[in-house]
């Protein structure tokens, strides 16, 4: 899934889902849901159950920037943060604000890595929009790579992790850059500094944290801590899509982050 970068906008635009609203997204697929409902059988608890993904004038499921309060968190993550597979409201975010008495904008994106969390904070910075009071980052795993490709008709470059296709870009990931992984600690690295310094130095705090145990152990000797939240405990339950994980899965996050006195 390309995310756009262009002067016109102010942070990176997924133009796909601009100002739309699904009932299906991402792997949340209505051809797969009629084999679940089958497979799982009539007790499935997502049998029947209609979701709604409400997509914002820049493409992410979230209220506009200039709608919400002053008092607002801004969220970051991947799809498990943008709630494929589950109501808006079981994400762990709106739980998270909703707990500190705050409003928020889920900047979340499928597919992303740390390499699109660092950009857009970055553009974030730069364009002028409303700061938030606080900033939650879930970072994804370290080894999403998007490689970038201009459009010279449409004068804008598209982020792609195209790492698994039968490209020379899906190669070189393949071959060498999940092999060798010098080259992916130092930009696991540069991300992570790179988001955390951004909004230091608008003297907006931040939240780091993972579900990812590798990631939390490659970034232990920096002096920006990322919290590890252990994702055990909630079984097998599952989204709607089979592929990400359940409200309880989101419930027991939000549980760990309060528990470890990260806010």
């Amino acid at each position: 899934m390309p995310y756009v970068f262009n002067t016109k906008y102010p942070i990176l635009i997924d133009e796909e889902y601009v100002n739309r609203t699904l009932n299906w997204y991402s792997t949340d697929s209505m051809d797969i849901y009629p084999g679940n409902v089958r497979d799982i059988g009539p007790d499935w608890r997502w049998k029947g159950v209609e979701i709604e993904y409400k997509f914002n004038s820049l493409g992410y499921r979230s209220k506009e920037i200039d709608e919400v309060d002053d008092n607002f968190i801004l969220g970051f993550g991947c799809s498990y943060t943008e709630g494929v597979g589950i109501h808006e409201q079981d994400i762990w975010l709106p739980k998270v604000a909703n707990k500190l008495g705050m409003d928020y904008v889920n900047l979340a994106k499928q597919s992303s890595g740390m390499d699109i969390q660092a950009y857009n904070a970055v553009l974030y910075k730069n364009s002028g929009l409303r700061l938030p009071k606080l900033v939650v980052v879930q970072w994804p795993q370290m080894f999403r790579y998007s490689f970038g490709y201009y459009d010279p008709e449409f004068n804008h470059t598209a982020l792609w992790d195209r790492s698994y296709e039968k490209s020379v870009d899906g190669k070189w990931w393949t071959k060498r850059y999940i092999q060798d992984p010098g080259h992916m600690k130092i930009n696991v690295l540069t991300w992570y500094h790179t988001f955390n310094n951004v909004w230091q130095s608008l003297g907006v705090p931040v939240v780091n944290f993972s579900w990812e145990e590798d990631l939390v152990d490659e970034l232990q000797y920096s002096a920006i801590p990322c919290n590890f939240v252990d994702p055990e405990g909630v079984g097998s339950t599952q989204a709607r899509d089979c592929c990400h994980d359940a409200p309880e899965f989101h419930d027991l996050t939000v549980e760990k982050l309060f528990n470890a006195n990260v806010f």
